[in-house]
């Protein structure tokens, strides 16, 4: 949906980034899964673990990436950011990937500003919150009204492509992981009722002429649902 976005015009507004969204939920369930599966009381195997499957890989794409916008120059025209950095600051976000956002004018790799967001996740949910599925549960509340708030511009931050706009889909996935069994009887249907609101508002809402504010209360509205379902699951303490 990502690569349909940006290949055909006519795909849906914001389809591409419901997807994106998406996979930082599933990226959030995955992270769980690992922090307190294999390396479970283990964060430096944890963290070399997620190290070294994307900083080898990232850096060898990088230098590719430099080699052919040096060699062919007319290989920069497909993005606006696609050139060699021309300042120590836009090298390093490219050569560190913590820095490297949608407001980075040079990036050789201009999709990897999400691993810019999924490493601050590794260092939040796979050190600290993995293990505390409550302590799981506040944060999605609380990224879930922050969200909702930044996309009806009521705070001066951004939404897409930044930690905290993006917070709510990694904490909904990992906070599936942890209460799996919970959710199991409803999370298909869940499942299905969230996909409906989420693919089918970008398209109906561009035709009805619907503000940002009712799209961003549709988009808010299954992961509520999930949020206060997953709650009143938990056993009492």
């Amino acid at each position: 949906m990502v690569m349909a976005t940006h290949l055909f015009a006519a795909t849906p507004p914001q389809t591409g980034r419901a997807a994106v969204e998406a996979f930082f939920c599933i990226s959030g369930f995955l992270i769980t899964m690992v922090a307190i599966g294999r390396h479970a009381e283990r964060p430096a195997a944890f963290l070399a673990n997620r190290f070294l499957r994307i900083y080898p890989t990232y850096w060898l794409c990088l230098a590719v990436a430099f080699a052919v916008v040096s060699v062919v120059p007319e290989s920069t025209t497909p993005h606006p950011s696609l050139y060699a950095p021309r300042t120590s600051s836009d090298a390093l976000a490219n050569l560190a990937i913590f820095g490297l956002t949608p407001e980075t004018p040079s990036r050789l790799l201009p999709a990897a500003w999400s691993l810019h967001i999924e490493l601050w996740f590794y260092l939040v949910i796979g050190l600290i919150t993995a293990k505390r599925p409550k302590t799981t549960l506040v944060l999605l509340g609380v990224s879930l009204l922050l969200s909702r708030l930044i996309v009806e511009g009521r705070l001066p931050l951004r939404f897409y492509g930044a930690p905290l706009g993006n917070a709510f889909a990694f904490f909904l996935g990992s906070a599936i992981w942890q209460h799996r069994q919970l959710l199991k009887p409803s999370f298909g249907i869940l499942c299905r009722d969230g996909g409906f609101h989420l693919f089918r508002t970008p398209s109906v809402d561009a035709a009805a002429g619907c503000s940002d504010g009712i799209r961003a209360n549709r988009f808010w509205l299954p992961l509520t649902i999930l949020y206060s379902r997953t709650a009143r699951s938990l056993p009492a303490t």
